[in-house]
């Protein structure tokens, strides 16, 4: 968070350590939405992984994928997707967040009917 400049904008941070299961399953997410004190429908996550996508899906969270971190990218789960932090800006995230709000199916529905349920 450091390195791209996002510190100051981050409120809560909840790690695998927080949890007793870790991704796919969606505690993780659910822990940082509790630490910020709000619903998980009310969060964009940023994932580099598939499990990650997920367990934030399972989660009731919205998602981007992230497919330029230094560990391979599995991000075809994400409904939207970006490589480089520097090419996105605040707009971005509010705009991806609000296009999967509006008439998003429940998880397992989209998922499922996406092929992308196993």
């Amino acid at each position: 968070m450091e390195m791209i400049g996002i510190t100051e904008y981050v409120d809560a941070i909840a790690t695998s350590e927080d949890c007793a299961r870790g991704k796919p399953e969606p505690d993780v997410f659910l822990a940082a939405a509790k630490f910020l004190g709000v619903d998980p429908s009310e969060c964009l996550v940023v994932e580099d992984s598939r499990n990650g996508l997920i367990g934030a899906k399972r989660a009731g969270m919205c998602c981007a994928g992230f497919g330029g971190s230094q560990i391979p990218a599995q991000i075809e789960l994400a409904p939207v997707s970006f490589n480089d932090y520097r090419a996105v800006s605040a707009e971005d995230f509010r705009r991806w967040y609000g296009e999967q709000r509006v008439g998003a199916a429940p998880i397992t529905e989209w998922l499922r009917d996406s092929g992308r349920l196993e």
